[in-house]
This record gives C-alpha cells, sequence and structure tokens, in this order.
C-alpha cells in the first residue's frame, strides 16, 4: 500500500509536470496576441519598418498623380508617350 505522503507528492509532482507542459505548449500562441511585445517595446523589426516606410512614399507619389510609370521598366513617362524610352516597350494599343 502506498503511504499518504507518498501519493501527496505523486498528486503534486504530475500536476507540476501538467502545468509545465501547458504553458511550455500555449507560450508562442500567446506571444501572437495583439498588444503583445517583444523584450524590447518595439513590435517592428527594422527592415518591415524600412518596407512599410517605401510602401508608404510610393503610395504617396502615386496619389500625386505625376504622370505614370512604364509597366516593365518603371521609369517615369508623359501621358502621351506611345513607347518607354527605356527599355521600348509599346505602351498602347492602336485605336
Amino acid at each position: 500500500m502506498v503511504s499518504g505522503g507518498l501519493l501527496e507528492m505523486t498528486f503534486l509532482v504530475v500536476f507540476i509536470l501538467s502545468v509545465l507542459t501547458i504553458i511550455f505548449i500555449s507560450y508562442p500562441f500567446f506571444k501572437k496576441w495583439p498588444g503583445a511585445t517583444n523584450s524590447g517595446g518595439n513590435n517592428q523589426s527594422p527592415r518591415s519598418s524600412d518596407i512599410e516606410s517605401e510602401i508608404e512614399r510610393q503610395v504617396l507619389e502615386l496619389r500625386k498623380g505625376e504622370g505614370f510609370r512604364c509597366p516593365q521598366c518603371g521609369v517615369p513617362l508623359k501621358k502621351d508617350d506611345l513607347f518607354c524610352f527605356q527599355c521600348g516597350v509599346h505602351l498602347r494599343k492602336k485605336e
């Protein structure tokens, strides 16, 4: 027969191991929750903030309506151009 103290100790060890297992398994999910921050307090890496600032710059440029760009090489063009002066791609279909 198992003594009462040994049985209580076994339940305590099983309980502690169960809690540690649950914490270990669920930690990655809690880390991804909105509002969770890294130890530095900044969720974005420098690379992602650089990418976001470049996207914002390009969006602002497009909203200004400064002409259009060649679909193949990206060179700025005038609206009445028929061909790209950089790569030679045909810009308009015949009317």
